[in-house]
């Protein structure tokens, strides 16, 4: 999803907005203080392109390990070869200053573990509980990889588990 959302930003079409199948709308209803619904159901461009990417990244991995060991050592070396610039630049130079001088001096001035953030519709969240829900995502990320891991060991013979419970399958 999010390399549709960001491929969005190179390419207008591609785009949340931009709908290819438009089944309905959740309506809006109250939860206590809280307004949920509201948000469309079908197929956009974006979640088009998140599934190509899923469905040609799945093909890769079936032409074997070797294969698929090659485009997750590829990409991450191609994203840190074209972010090491920017990323020198915006921590060396004049541009760090200026940089500050826009966050200004109040930016960290609400910035206790204690500060109420108004989330809307009247509901108030600690900081914490901002930087909790921020996690989230990366969390379950980091929780899938670790679950493949576990499951990866559970294999014992890839090529022939159907033949293996086929010959000692009972003969009803």
């Amino acid at each position: 999803m999010a390399f549709g959302k960001f491929l969005g930003i190179f390419w207008p079409a591609i785009s949340s907005s931009h709908w290819i199948v438009h089944l309905w709308k959740v309506p809006k209803f109250a939860v206590g203080p809280m307004t949920l619904g509201g948000m469309d159901v079908g197929l956009n461009t974006q979640n088009l392109v998140a599934m190509l990417v899923v469905i040609a990244l799945s093909i890769i991995n079936i032409f074997g390990v070797k294969t698929g060991a090659l485009i997750q050592n590829i990409s991450p070396r191609r994203k840190f070869r074209r972010c090491s610039p920017g990323a020198v630049r915006n921590f060396s130079g004049p541009e760090r200053a200026s940089g500050r001088r826009q966050l200004g001096a109040n930016f960290w001035s609400n910035s206790s573990l204690a500060t109420l953030h108004d989330v809307g519709g009247g509901v108030l969240v600690s900081t914490l509980t901002v930087l909790a829900i921020a996690q989230v995502g990366s969390l379950f990320s980091a929780d899938a990889w670790n679950n493949v891991t576990f499951t990866a060991g559970e294999v014992k013979i890839p090529a022939g588990i159907f033949h293996c419970r086929l010959r000692w399958a009972p003969a009803w």
